[in-house]
């Protein structure tokens, strides 16, 4: 299969270029509960809005530390002295779900029930890492692959209209990895999957925005599906679907047509899927020059 590698990664560092500066320009500042870094928030924010800097403080060598004791007691009470400020702008979106709280590089593949939890909608704007869970569903028709490709709604509040994966959603604190890709691929796809599929890969979305840091784990699943299969959505979340040829796909990635999450699951299961050795190690390469690099302080 004739895929222009280097071309694909070439626009990914391009997006990432751009984050870097806007993050410049954000101030995004690294934040610890005691000795654990836990997130990056934006400077602008805090002095933007006065009531973030009762939680935080600048300690005696000039770190920002989370102030209060750190619990699901207190995290509710953030919760419920900051939903005000959503009304006023503060956060793009409050969805009343929670997602765990954990340490940037914990990825956590189990149930994350007794983990400490948080508005999803502040995950951003705090920096916090959350996981997700992404599905490609492959077509193969003689020689030719397709990908059946999701067109997100428009009344979706980040990304409305993009292109998307199969499946996309976000991991709820109280979700294995596995419960997640059962429950989106049914909801967003109308497609059930055995529970004993295993995990194919993971990689780690790095991306940031007006509103701060998006940055999250991401579980990708690749699934062959019969030629006669059509996805149904079940959560409106998807207002069309569409069944692309490979070569559409790899140009629409490079038009900015997908989110930015699904290129990159998309390019991560092309190399899997497709890749020789020397593509693989080209794209663990990329990944770990991507943390050194561009985006090297998150």
């Amino acid at each position: 299969m004739n895929i222009s590698w280097p071309l694909l990664f070439d626009w990914l560092t391009e997006q990432d270029t751009a984050d870097q500066q806007l993050a410049d320009q954000l101030s995004l500042t690294p934040w610890f509960v005691q000795n654990q870094l836990m997130g990056w928030i934006s400077q602008q924010q805090l002095a933007k809005w006065p009531a973030l800097n009762e939680w935080w403080k600048t300690d005696e060598v000039g770190r920002l530390v989370f102030q209060k004791e750190w619990n699901q007691t207190t995290l509710l009470a953030f919760e419920k002295t900051i939903f005000p400020l959503h009304k006023l702008g503060a956060f793009i979106e409050w969805r009343n779900e929670r997602f765990a709280v954990l340490p940037p590089d914990i990825k956590r593949e189990g149930a994350l029930t007794a983990e400490l939890q948080l508005e999803r909608g502040l995950f951003r704007s705090l920096g916090l890492t959350s996981r997700a869970v992404h599905l490609n569903a492959w077509v193969k028709k003689g020689e030719k692959v397709y990908l059946w490709v999701a067109k997100r709604s428009e009344r979706k509040q980040v990304d409305p209209g993009k292109l998307d994966n199969t499946m996309a959603g976000g991991v709820a604190g109280n979700e294995s990895i596995s419960e997640a890709i059962l429950r989106e691929a049914w909801e967003e796809a109308g497609l059930t999957l055995p529970t004993s599929l295993p995990l194919c890969h993971e990689c780690l979305a790095l991306r940031v925005l007006p509103e701060g840091l998006h940055r999250e784990w991401l579980w990708i699943q690749d699934v062959e599906v019969d030629a006669n299969w059509q996805p149904e959505n079940q959560d409106g979340e998807v207002s069309d679907f569409q069944c692309l040829p490979l070569s559409d796909v790899i140009e629409k990635i490079q038009n900015g047509a997908f989110t930015r999450d699904a290129a990159l699951t998309i390019v991560s299961s092309l190399v899997h899927r497709f890749g020789a050795s020397e593509s693989k190690t080209e794209w663990v390469n990329w990944l770990e020059a991507r943390k050194i690099a561009g985006l090297r302080r998150f």
